[in-house]
């Protein structure tokens, strides 16, 4: 299914620059709804925690959502001391057991 992230100035505000769980793109997807699982936020994906039950290895037990390039230049933006505004993007989501990737 196709959600809307909506980055507010509150996200970047509160957000913290090189932090994967902590930018503004993952505090707006955490407050999106789309799930209530813990994310991780990539250059180029989203990844969505799924527990293994044991020690994360790389990024098994995680399921990846592709990030449109309007939030890749966002996060090199950010993450680069640069100027960034507000703006949302669609991400395509599934909310079931991913299969495990490998790093």
């Amino acid at each position: 299914m196709t959600k809307t992230v909506i980055v507010t100035e509150a996200h970047i505000n509160r957000g913290f620059r090189r932090s994967y769980n902590k930018c503004p793109i993952a505090l707006a997807f955490n407050d999106s709804g789309i799930t209530n699982r813990p994310c991780r936020v990539g250059l180029r994906c989203i990844y969505v925690d799924f527990p293994t039950g044991g020690r994360q290895v790389g990024l098994e037990g995680f399921y990846e959502i592709q990030m449109p390039p309007v939030a890749q230049q966002f996060v090199q933006s950010f993450d680069g001391n640069g100027t960034v505004s507000p703006f949302s993007f669609e991400v395509i989501y599934q909310d079931q057991e991913p299969t495990k990737l490998t790093a």
